[in-house]
């Protein structure tokens, strides 16, 4: 092979070469350029979204979707403590009276918690548990009043109470009001620190239920 055929050669591999280093790069760029405008148009997308979602309350007025949450966040907390605080103070039988009047004692003070006690007592729901075997549990119904624009929150709110008296079941609505105030948290009992610091129930029966 002469020099000028060498050259010749060697010359076109190096052009091969420039030309696969740049469609290389030119690819890279392009690639980056896709990248950045994938990006661009999700931002704007983002945002466009954001300021189309308008959170309003009953009469229309628009309101900061933080404050939705937190409301949201404390409408569900205080719905957890009313439905602890009545099921625990509520119900038994004979294996877990004291267990239960301990729980609810996270739950409720210890003055309109043992008033509570004091009812049972009399009306010999205890005894009944005790020697026949009867068991008592209060299920949270609903939320009939509820306040968390100040602190501390009230509440107002029913259960229903099923007393198994082995050959007859007895149905009672409870109607529960009380004044929510915040404690340590303690964990497993009271998760949340909510602690109702007054707090009183009525009972009806109900015939046709």
């Amino acid at each position: 092979m002469d020099t000028k055929e060498f050259e010749k050669q060697y010359n076109g591999f190096q052009n091969a070469k420039k030309q696969g280093v740049s469609l290389t790069k030119w690819f890279m760029v392009c690639c980056a350029v896709i990248v950045v405008a994938v990006l661009i148009w999700a931002f704007f997308v983002h945002v466009s979204t954001v300021n189309k979602i308008i959170v309003t309350d009953d009469s229309g007025k628009q309101l900061n979707s933080e404050v939705v949450q937190r409301e949201k966040m404390l409408e569900t907390l205080v719905l957890n403590q009313c439905e602890a605080a009545v099921y625990y103070v509520n119900s038994f039988d004979r294996l877990n009276i004291k267990a239960n009047q301990a729980r609810s004692l996270f739950y409720i003070n210890s003055s309109d918690a043992k008033r509570i006690f004091e009812t049972y007592q009399k009306n010999g729901g205890y005894n009944d548990a005790l020697q026949l075997g009867y068991t008592y549990e209060a299920d949270f119904e609903r939320i009939i009043r509820m306040d968390v624009e100040t602190f501390p929150y009230s509440v107002e709110f029913s259960a229903i109470l099923t007393i198994d008296e082995l050959d007859e079941i007895k149905r009672f609505r409870i109607v529960a009001r009380g004044t929510i105030d915040t404690r340590t948290p303690n964990y497993p009992e009271n998760k949340t620190g909510f602690f109702f610091t007054d707090y009183s129930q009525i009972y009806k029966r109900l015939e046709n239920e």
